[in-house]
């Protein structure tokens, strides 16, 4: 009677147009149960629907655990939690559908499985990598997360991915130290990275003890904060480690043709002597300049200049040089004027079309007095001497020594036996086809020519200046010729008796000083008595490279056994699978060997399917690209029927194999390259 006359209240109210509260989810008995209402209920965030579930009623759990409430109590506060989507599908559920707290989060589970964050493995660190300009510190709190969020690490593979993340470039004394150490568990991996931060931390913290910034009390308050500002964030910022010093790159840069110079610096800045050569004004030295220093490492993340990125600290060895002889004049090349004989005629004949007035050098930028006294003579130099002007410097990233300052020459030459153990970085020689001439007319073929940077004096009176080498393969005892064409663009003056050389720079003097004791070691080299070939007993002959004679030798594409041979079957019964044994072979060495080869027959590959692939243990082939290295994705290519044919061939054989996989989005893309082999397929 009861039912009927709910019912009929329920037919009423809907007749009339009434909306009635929707009932609960909750069924009666954990609707009506009570609780324990002197407990605490915690602080929780509401979920909205677009988050982590799990993680969502882990946290839940976990704090309704925490302060003791029961179940249906957390059925009770489950819904004052929710908001949005999630706090709709709640009220939509039907009525008295919920009959305990599993059943409860069986279906929110259910209901928002779709925004589940996968569970990470160990495997996801390989796409870590240490981003550009990002210090190692918040590399290692990335990583630290990242390991956090792993429920089942294992241990020696994160150990291998940190060590493949971390920038090489910049830190591979590092990573040298790791390797050595072999460290099993990411703690003492860690360890390892901590002290090394720590040393790299206090090291910086002595260069800037060492030499303080200008002091900026007599900067207004707006350009002080600034200039805080900016020392904060650029001794934060970590630049990739060079071989070299940056005022040699800054000379290479000046070469390119796109080198544009830097912005001025802020005329309000106080006074100093430390001068640098890329924005040519005073403030700071080249190698503390932090703009050359983003241009260079902006470079380098593009693929650029990698050939003066610092890999290890091992000291550049210096081998002994050979035992040769000297070339005493040298004529031709640039300063001639080319190959031509119009062009030489034109060049001989300046000296008569001389304009006095014309010839009056501009006294814009004058040059400073250049002048030798009793005090340019060093201690220890043999007075009276008849030695030549024998130097040291740098060459690119080279220290070159025995490098001869000639007046007679009228070309900057390289020996062979010296460019050869250089480090040039990505220069490469260019053909010349104007020969060089030795002082008894004797042509000299070149090997090519090279431009680079050669520093000259000492800081802060120094210069760099691009040089074009002329390699030459002839014996000396020297590595190098200054020439004019160097000394003039040096502007410099040379004195023998002194042993020095002068030249002006934007500060003063610049100053050369030559190694009598080198000098002397070349002479003696030079005239001492040797047994000479043929060829050297010739007055003034030059050693020329050409092309080399290639003796051909007939040789046989395959091998081809010394006996007869008979085939045998590897699984006996099937004539299809067979190899080949000698066929004199004694009955029982032949049994043998058959026995052997049968059980042991697995070893056979029949098909490419056959070969499983080798243990990453034993063997295993990786490409060393370096990070930074810019994808390529090649057009497609039209091949042609034939040819796609092979390649379908192939790539199905392969796939079937399993020696290859479809990837969906590549981000490198090679077009197939087709050689037949010599059986012509």
């Amino acid at each position: 009677m009861q039912e009927e006359i709910a019912q009929m209240r329920t037919l009423m109210r809907n007749q009339a147009g009434f909306q009635t509260v929707s009932e609960s989810p909750l069924s009666l008995v954990l609707e009506k149960a009570r609780i324990d209402r002197t407990l605490k209920m915690p602080a929780l965030d509401h979920f909205d629907g677009s988050s982590d579930p799990l993680a969502f009623l882990n946290t839940f759990d976990g704090r309704m655990a925490f302060f003791g409430h029961s179940e249906i109590a957390r059925c009770q506060f489950f819904s004052t939690c929710l908001q949005g989507t999630a706090l709709r599908w709640y009220n939509n559920l039907p009525p008295r559908s919920i009959d305990s707290w599993t059943t409860l989060k069986s279906k929110f589970q259910a209901r928002f499985s779709s925004n589940y964050k996968g569970i990470k493995v160990t495997a996801s660190l390989m796409t870590m990598h240490q981003r550009f300009g990002e210090s190692l510190r918040s590399f290692l709190t990335r990583f630290r997360e990242e390991i956090a969020e792993i429920p089942d690490l294992i241990e020696q593979m994160a150990v291998n991915f940190l060590t493949a993340d971390i920038d090489k470039s910049r830190h591979g004394l590092l990573l040298e130290e790791i390797f050595e150490k072999r460290p099993k568990t990411l703690q003492a991996a860690f360890q390892i990275i901590e002290h090394r931060m720590m040393l790299q931390e206090a090291e910086r913290h002595r260069e800037r003890r060492r030499s303080p910034p200008p002091r900026t009390s007599d900067l207004p308050p707006r350009d002080r904060r600034e200039r805080d500002w900016q020392s904060h964030n650029r001794s934060e910022k970590e630049f990739t480690k060079l071989n070299i010093k940056k005022t040699t790159i800054l000379a290479v840069l000046k070469t390119e043709p796109d080198y544009r110079p830097p912005r001025p610096m802020k005329p309000r800045r106080p006074p100093s002597s430390r001068y640098c050569e890329y924005h040519e004004d005073t403030g700071h030295t080249t190698e503390q300049c932090f703009q050359l220093s983003n241009l260079i490492e902006g470079k380098i993340y593009r693929g650029q200049l990698v050939q003066y990125v610092q890999h290890d600290d091992e000291p550049r060895r210096h081998h002994r040089g050979e035992d040769d002889r000297v070339i005493d004049v040298i004529f031709g090349g640039v300063a001639s004027r080319g190959l031509s004989h119009n062009s030489r005629k034109i060049y001989a004949r300046e000296v008569f079309n001389v304009n006095p007035s014309a010839a009056k050098r501009p006294r814009a930028n004058p040059s400073p007095v250049i002048s030798f006294s009793d005090d340019d003579y060093r201690p220890g130099l043999i007075e009276g001497h008849q030695d030549a002007l024998v130097i040291t410097t740098r060459v690119g990233n080279n220290t070159v020594k025995k490098m001869l300052v000639d007046n007679g020459s009228s070309v900057d030459v390289l020996y062979h036996h010296a460019f050869s153990r250089m480090d040039i970085g990505d220069r490469r020689l260019e053909n010349s086809r104007t020969p060089l001439y030795g002082f008894t007319s004797n042509e000299v073929h070149v090997v090519g020519t090279i431009d680079m940077p050669v520093l000259f004096g000492s800081p802060p009176c120094q210069i760099w200046k691009m040089v074009k080498f002329h390699v030459i393969s002839a014996s000396s005892s020297f590595n190098a010729i200054l020439g004019r064409t160097t000394i003039t663009a040096l502007r410099a003056i040379t004195s023998i008796s002194h042993l020095k050389m002068k030249f002006p720079t934007d500060f003063s003097v610049g100053e050369m000083i030559g190694d009598q004791v080198t000098a002397r070691q070349c002479y003696l080299t030079t005239v001492s008595p040797r047994k000479k070939t043929e060829e050297e007993l010739e007055v003034n002959q030059v050693l020329d490279i050409g092309p080399r004679e290639l003796i051909d030798t007939p040789t046989s594409n395959s091998c081809s056994p010394l006996e007869e041979i008979e085939d045998i079957e590897v699984f006996e019964g099937n004539p299809d699978k067979t190899t080949r044994i000698g066929k004199n072979l004694s009955s029982d060495l032949k049994k043998e060997i058959t026995n052997l080869i049968r059980e042991f027959s697995d070893i056979f590959a029949w098909a490419p399917m056959d070969m499983p692939g080798i243990p990453e243990t034993i063997a295993r082939h990786s490409l060393h690209i370096s990070r930074d290295t810019r994808h390529v994705r090649q057009k497609q290519r039209i091949f042609s029927a034939e040819k796609r044919a092979a390649i379908d061939q192939e790539v199905d054989r392969l796939l079937d194999a399993g020696f290859i996989e479809p990837v969906q989005f590549p981000t490198w893309i090679s077009n197939v390259v087709l050689v037949k082999k010599s059986n012509g397929k």
